[in-house]
């Protein structure tokens, strides 16, 4: 059983009530099956007395008073099971989501959340149908969502139904009574058992590759990008055997109307719409077709540009693409916006090196909508590197400040200036995500629906930050503050959030203004363990406190006593020189000393206060005495 599979079969059972259990009525007096929906103003006398003495109640008063008390006591026990019900569920939830789940933020207009409502949400919450079934993948489209699990189950949501989701629409894949389910998380039935270990989103077709190198694909296809050598569409995944004999495909990716694949063999295959040369095979239309299909290319075709070069890992755009191979970076495409990388926005029909990667060891290239990211090795780290990016990015996407086209890759400074090295980063329509080494999530970009999954710092408390302001987007009252082109850390994963714990990014997808982000199983202290921890930190804090108190109430103690000793010693010094020490007034500045006066010797005949108030000696004469009393405290 899939571990799917089993998280809907121990929801099943808490739901469900043995039907043996129905039938036996006879439960016994006092019991809550026995009393369950019967109405006690209906029991005899000795029925209610009955029942209140099985439940060890007082059986004293008139009947109605007896029905109350049973009633009352009924109602108690019923809120108690229902509470005891919800903990234990929560419980359960809560073990499931430790053990990994998907967790989502951004718009919500098709369902594409899968949280069972259209609503957005501006922090990540977790998808409740993927917890604890160790979702290793996820992908994000225009408005559909995949997640990919250990045991190879593929799950999608979203679209409002209709889109490419895999499933066989009207054919028993969604109840005709419910036609919401496409709001939450179903597993694709026509992929179990085909190893599925990834899936990339167009706008309007999916491609899925297997364990053992399989393609499959689905989806719109009157523009040939599903690769089965016609132009018809796919409601369900089918194999795409297009290809020669032995080949085992090791990547996909897709864009708005072509498709593109990575071999284990290193080899590139592009197929679909080849207008602006988005397809790297030198043509952009055939001949000897109908007018309406010469930019139709619905097979598989090698790019034989890297037939002396071994491609790592691909990446498409709408309209362009981007391979990376040992050397350098490749890209093709339209070039409008600069996406290309080039310092033009000249359109390339075959794969050109990006100069400004030569001699670079790139571990990742990403393409946006109208925007890149490539990830540059930093030795002696061998899994992470600085953030490059190029392109066009009004909304904050390219991270550079307030630059919004930047025409050859450029790296992002401000995580340079904080040393984050990046494992690696998704590029989404209007926003991207990052993962550093550490495990620790970023996001920049486009924050108006919440996508980013946090909050945007105030410009108005920092006016010595620049403000980005979007080109070419009409702003509202509050629009300015909705964009960030600084990279923010993400909070709330590798820790404990009301109670349960969340683990690390895993993977990150970005669609239009949502992400998803599946986590590693929660490793940090469970909620009990923690509040200990808390509880310790706090005693050892307040520990701290009262200690550094009493240092300084020893600290003004030991000063004190060290003046009254300088006094003693001071006096005694002026004793011996046979001087007699003056005591100057703690009240009055303006005292020479205490001198009596004729009729009240206890009054200073200067200042008029009592001597009980002259207690200072006089500084000139002790500091005259210092000798002195050093000799006599070394003596």
């Amino acid at each position: 059983m899939t571990a799917l599979g089993l998280v809907n079969t121990l929801r099943a059972k808490t739901r469900t009530v043995d039907p043996a259990a129905l039938k036996d009525d006879d439960y016994g007096w006092g019991t809550y099956k026995e009393l369950r929906g019967v109405d006690t103003k209906t029991l005899t006398r000795q029925e209610l007395r009955s029942h209140l003495e099985a439940r060890d109640l007082a059986t004293t008063g008139n009947k109605g008073q007896l029905a109350l008390r049973l009633e009352a006591s009924v109602v108690e026990e019923q809120t108690k099971a229902y509470a005891d019900a919800e903990d234990a569920e929560f419980q359960l939830g809560a073990d499931l989501e430790e053990r990994g789940a998907v967790y989502v933020a951004g718009v919500n207009s098709s369902g594409q959340l899968g949280l069972g409502d259209w609503a957005p949400r501006d922090r990540f919450e977790v998808v409740r149908e993927t917890r604890g079934a160790g979702v290793s993948f996820v992908a994000a489209g225009y408005d559909i969502s995949f997640a990919v699990t250990e045991d190879h189950d593929v799950l999608s949501w979203g679209a409002k139904g209709i889109g490419a989701t895999g499933h066989r629409l009207g054919t028993g894949a969604f109840d005709d009574d419910d036609e919401d389910l496409y709001m939450e998380p179903r597993p694709i039935r026509d992929l179990v058992g085909e190893e599925i270990c990834q899936v990339q989103a167009g706008s309007s077709h999916c491609l899925a590759g297997s364990m053992g190198g399989d393609l499959y694909v689905w989806g719109r296809g009157e523009s040939g990008q599903l690769g089965l050598g016609d132009r018809e569409s796919k409601q369900i995944p089918v194999l795409n055997a297009g290809f020669p004999e032995g080949t085992e495909v090791s990547q996909v990716a897709v864009g708005e109307n072509h498709s593109l694949v990575l071999t284990k063999a290193g080899g590139v295959y592009s197929w679909g719409h080849g207008d602006r040369g988005r397809l790297g095979v030198g043509a952009c239309w055939r001949v000897g077709v109908p007018q309406s299909e010469k930019n139709i290319f619905p097979t598989p075709m090698l790019l034989h540009t890297f037939s002396k070069e071994v491609v790592r890992q691909v990446s498409c755009g709408p309209s362009f693409c981007l391979a990376v191979t040992a050397a350098n970076v490749w890209s093709w495409g339209a070039g409008e916006g600069c996406v290309l990388g080039h310092g033009d926005t000249l359109t390339r029909e075959t794969p050109v090196q990006i100069e400004a990667f030569k001699g670079s060891v790139v571990l990742q290239a990403e393409c946006g909508t109208w925007h890149c990211a490539a990830l540059v090795l930093v030795p002696p780290c061998k899994d992470g590197g600085y953030l490059y990016t190029w392109g066009s990015g009004y909304h904050g996407q390219l991270a550079l400040g307030t630059r919004q086209v930047q025409p050859t890759p450029a790296i992002v400074a401000k995580l340079l200036a904080t040393q984050q090295l990046l494992r690696k980063v998704w590029c989404g329509s209007h926003h991207c995500a990052a993962v550093t080494t550490d495990g620790e999530l970023y996001t920049w970009g486009s924050n108006r629906t919440g996508c980013l999954g946090r909050a945007l710092p105030d410009l108005n408390n920092e006016p010595s930050r620049a403000r980005f302001v979007p080109r070419f987007v009409l702003l509202g009252k509050e629009d300015g503050e909705q964009y960030s082109a600084d990279p923010g850390h993400v909070g709330g994963f590798g820790v404990l959030v009301d109670g349960v714990g969340r683990g690390l990014p895993r993977a990150v997808a970005c669609g239009k203004e949502f992400t998803l982000v599946a986590t590693y199983p929660y490793e940090g202290p469970v909620l009990e363990v923690a509040k200990q921890v808390m509880q310790a930190s706090a005693i050892e804090e307040e520990e701290i406190r009262l200690l550094e108190e009493e240092q300084i109430r020893h600290q003004e103690k030991t000063g004190k006593e060290r003046k009254k000793e300088l006094a003693r010693v001071a006096e005694m010094a002026l004793g011996l020189s046979g001087k007699v020490p003056t005591k100057l007034c703690s009240i009055c500045e303006d005292c020479p000393g205490f001198r009596p006066t004729p009729t009240r010797e206890s009054i200073c005949l200067g200042c008029h206060h009592s001597v009980s108030f002259h207690t200072q000696v006089n500084s000139a004469e002790a500091a005259a005495s210092y000798s002195a009393a050093d000799s006599l405290a070394k003596y």
